[in-house]
């Protein structure tokens, strides 16, 4: 099965997510033994590709049958609303965005949310939680995926992991490997370091000069001497370590 299937079908346990019915003379399900999206079996259930992928999604380099006209119910399933819903009240999430001043709640979207999908359950962390998820991932097989933007189709992009060693994040697009004790040393010094400086300028090494002055020349020497070999070797787990990193007082 693809990542999509096993996300859907093993983790999160949800049942067939059916088409809608049909309209005229069109069949219900899509003819194709592949799925367009992810190449996984369709166990002939799956949905047109016309009644799930729209004119908005921009990936389509990502596909991986492109001859197939059918989209498979479990990558329907983790792009539709009915189907987020359904999996939000099946494992005791809210569906909906937090909610600020007294406003009206709005619903959220399997765009928004970062997740784990793992055998221990579904989660959808905050970045601040992330920071444990990453130093202490779940027993393997999992699938971590986090939305930076919160705006793109990020879960059919993942990988499996089977190691709590090494492990993949899907950090919207880019797919980042990560070597946990490598990680632990890092967001460690991000961390410290984020006591000082904001998390934009440990990443790039463009730092503000008034916090340099307030910190000092020599404390962001040190700092600078750590980071800088990290930006070059580790980019990408900088990167999720500047994302995910908490501040403390």
């Amino acid at each position: 099965m693809s990542t999509t299937q096993v996300i859907y079908r093993d983790i999160l346990q949800m049942p067939p997510f059916e088409p809608p019915e049909p309209k005229g003379k069109k069949a219900k399900y899509g003819k194709d033994e592949k799925c367009w999206l992810c190449g996984g079996n369709t166990e002939n259930l799956g949905h047109h590709i016309k009644d799930v992928i729209t004119s908005s999604f921009t990936d389509t380099n990502q596909a991986k049958c492109l001859d197939s006209q059918t989209v498979c119910y479990s990558c329907a399933a983790l792009m539709k609303k009915e189907a987020w819903l359904a999996a939000c009240e099946k494992h005791g999430h809210s569906p909906y965005f937090p909610v600020k001043d007294d406003k009206k709640p709005a619903l959220a979207n399997w765009m928004f949310s970062s997740h784990v999908f793992s055998k221990d359950g579904w989660l959808r962390p905050s970045r601040q939680e992330f920071a444990n998820i990453l130093t202490n991932p779940p027993k393997p097989p999992f699938v971590i995926t986090i939305a930076e933007v919160g705006k793109k189709h990020v879960i059919f992009r993942a990988q499996i992991s089977y190691s709590e060693d090494k492990f993949f994040v899907q950090f919207d697009e880019e797919q980042i490997l990560v070597n946990v004790n490598t990680f632990k040393d890092i967001l460690a010094l991000v961390e410290d370091a984020y006591t000082l400086f904001s998390k934009d300028s440990i990443l790039t090494g463009d730092y503000n000069q008034a916090a340099i002055l307030k910190a000092g020349f020599k404390v962001w020497r040190e700092y600078e001497a750590k980071l800088i070999p990290i930006r070059k070797q580790y980019k990408q787990m900088l990167k999720v370590a500047c994302f995910v990193a908490r501040k403390s007082e």
